[in-house]
């Protein structure tokens, strides 16, 4: 999944790392191969686009059903980070994923 800044949102896409060797700047080669990211987004249909230069924090792989999540919630005593379950992760840049939040339980 890739992190759409214009969307706001997690979009569906297959990551390609891209190797490149280094040059100094007199124009010989260091030797050193740096890696950088590609991502081919998906946008509806067969349309893709392609996003280079991607950084890490870019991207990551597509949560799972059952996975334990935190989701940013807006309550009676304000904004605050809601544990939770992954339910359902079918089709998820369609329709998002299905989360059951977990309840504080009062002591």
């Amino acid at each position: 999944e890739y992190w759409s800044a214009t969307h706001q949102r997690w979009l569906d896409g297959r990551l390609q790392p891209r190797f490149k060797n280094t040059t100094s700047p007199g124009g010989s080669r260091s030797g050193e191969a740096v890696v950088t990211y590609t991502v081919e987004v998906h946008v509806g249909g067969s349309a893709k686009q392609q996003r280079d230069d991607v950084p890490l924090n870019g991207f990551r792989s597509p949560l799972e059903a059952n996975e334990l999540v935190e989701v940013y919630t807006k309550g009676p005593s304000g904004v605050t980070w809601t544990p939770g379950t992954i339910t359902s992760a079918e089709m998820p840049m369609l329709q998002g994923y299905s989360v059951r939040l977990e309840v504080a339980s009062s002591a």
